[in-house]
């Protein structure tokens, strides 16, 4: 089975779920994007506050 049609697949499977589980999938999706960035600007203002002079 090729990528393209493993990921329809569970595109399919996905949809079948019910809607409340959908729900708290994307829920959560949505609270690690979140964390993603607040994670990557706290490394890039970190890296900031480490590249200025002493």
């Amino acid at each position: 089975m090729s990528e393209q049609e493993l990921t329809e697949h569970a595109r399919a499977a996905y949809r079948c779920l019910p809607a409340e589980v959908r729900a708290l999938v994307e829920a959560r999706a949505a609270r690690a994007r979140v964390a993603d960035r607040e994670r990557k600007a706290g490394t890039a203002a970190l890296s900031h506050v480490a590249a200025e002079p002493a």
